[in-house]
This record gives structure tokens, C-alpha cells and sequence, in this order.
């Protein structure tokens, strides 16, 4: 619902915008325009379209084809894969099976938890080593990122209020989990603890696979 209504408002508000400046400019570039004014216009025009074609990034990776697709699991393997051939993180993982717990819209929101804390490492950790777990707990799914960088103890320390923390705070809001966040010289270690989730028709769904599933 979170990212819906965002990408409502992107579209509606600021895509509309800028397609409106664009063909502002177009028009003004067809009634004929001092050669210093337009040069200007080109510069608007480019950066119109430009904006326009970053926002349609946007709201193509706010749900990633991963998930549509083959599920968290394969999501979160992704972008670690991508995390480890893009930085010099030594990246360990130990990611059980979660597909049957945690889907469709919360699988969204576990998926952007795991890439706003990877992020709060790449950014300010200057750590070496990243692990990412996910783990069954009962009825329950926790997923662990840790690392061995300097910690919160760091001049340039991540903020309790920065607007990564607060979308991680608001994402474990809506599903209902148990955000930790422990940090020393030793590193920084982020426990969501997410319980169980309810499919369309308002059932719990467990945090084990499906017996169903182990049977085909």
C-alpha cells in the first residue's frame, strides 16, 4: 500500500509536471526564441526528459521482477549477488527457505528492509564482511544483517531519524515486526523479527514450506 501510494503520487504530481514543463518548452521552441534563450530551453528540455526517464526508473524497481517473480528468496539472493560484484564486501549468507511466509506485499517490504540496512553498511560501515540470514522461527521469520564495520559509534554515524531508518521503522509498522538495532566497535547487527503473515482471505500463513510443495 506504502509503495502504491507513492508511486501514485510520483505519477500523478511530478511525472505530470514535467511532461507538462517539456511541452511547455516545445512550444516556446516553435514560436521562435532569441538564440541566448534558446539555448537555455535545449538545457530544460534535456533535463525534463531526463528526470522523466529517472522517475520511470523508479517506479519500475519499486517492486523487483525477482519478486514477481520466483519470490523473496531469490530476490534477496540477487541482490547480494549484486552487492558482492559491485563492492569489495565479503559478503555470507544462510537464507532459509521463506517463500511460503512472507509474499506478495510484505515480501515488498522485508525486501526493502534488507536493502536499506545492506545500504546503511556500503555507506557508513567501512566494513569488510556482511552476513545476511534468514531464519524460521516457529511461526515467525527473522531476517539478520550484520556486519564488522565501526558501528554507530562513527562521526558520521547513521541517524536514528535519517529517512532510511524511518522507512525501515514504517515498513516493520506495517507488518507488524520487531525492529533491533545493535551497534559497537564490533560492528552493527539489525534483527526484524516478522510474524506471521495473512494471505487475501485473512488466514495466517505459516512460516514453514507448504507440506503440499515437499510432495510434488
Amino acid at each position: 500500500m506504502f509503495e502504491l501510494l507513492f508511486l501514485r503520487v510520483l505519477h500523478d504530481g511530478v511525472g505530470q509536471n514535467l511532461s507538462l514543463m517539456r511541452n511547455l518548452v516545445v512550444m516556446m521552441q516553435r514560436t521562435g526564441l532569441p538564440a541566448v534563450a534558446e539555448g537555455h530551453a535545449r538545457m530544460l528540455l534535456d533535463l525534463a526528459t531526463e528526470s522523466i526517464e529517472d522517475l520511470r526508473t523508479v517506479a519500475q524497481n519499486a517492486r523487483p521482477q525477482h519478486l514477481e517473480e520466483l519470490g523473496i528468496l531469490t530476490a534477496l539472493r540477487a541482490l547480494l549477488d549484486k552487492v558482492e560484484n559491485a563492492s569489495e564486501l565479503l559478503v555470507h549468507s544462510r537464507l532459509e527457505d521463506i517463500d511460503h511466509a512472507i509474499r506478495d506485499t510484505a515480501a515488498t517490504h522485508v525486501y526493502r528492509i534488507a536493502q536499506e540496512a545492506i545500504n546503511n553498511v556500503l555507506k557508513h560501515a567501512q566494513a569488510r564482511n556482511l552476513w545476511v540470514e534468514t531464519i524460521r522461527a516457529g511461526d515467525s521469520v527473522v531476517l539478520r544483517i550484520r556486519d564488522d564495520g565501526r558501528g554507530f559509534a562513527g562521526a558520521t554515524a547513521v541517524p536514528a531519524a535519517g529517512l532510511g531508518m524511518l522507512s525501515m521503522r514504517e515498513r516493520c509498522n506495517i507488518l507488524g515486526a520487531t525492529l533491533r538495532i545493535d551497534s559497537g566497535v564490533w560492528g552493527t547487527r539489525v534483527d526484524v523479527r516478522i510474524p506471521p503473515q495473512q494471505d487475501s482471505a485473512g488466514e495466517a500463513i505459516a512460516a514453514q514450506p507448504d507440506p503440499a510443495k515437499k510432495r510434488a
